[in-house]
């Protein structure tokens, strides 16, 4: 089960053109628009990644 790890959650970066498209909800984000970096952790296989979200994503993990 993935979870975010949300001590390392919460890092706002601002939006390039190779990061288009939410990695949650794979909607199309417009220029200007904000994405959340944050830290995706599998506690089974104890792995965790970077994963770009776009706010309304972010809201549903409490990224601030």
């Amino acid at each position: 089960m993935n979870e975010i790890n949300k001590n390392l959650s919460g890092k706002r970066i601002e939006m390039s053109p190779e990061f288009s498209v939410c990695n949650q909800c794979e909607s199309k984000l417009s220029e200007g628009d904000m994405l959340h970096e944050v830290v995706i952790y599998n506690n089974t296989t104890n792995y965790g990644w970077t994963e770009l979200i776009c706010g309304d994503c972010a809201l549903e993990y409490d990224v601030e």
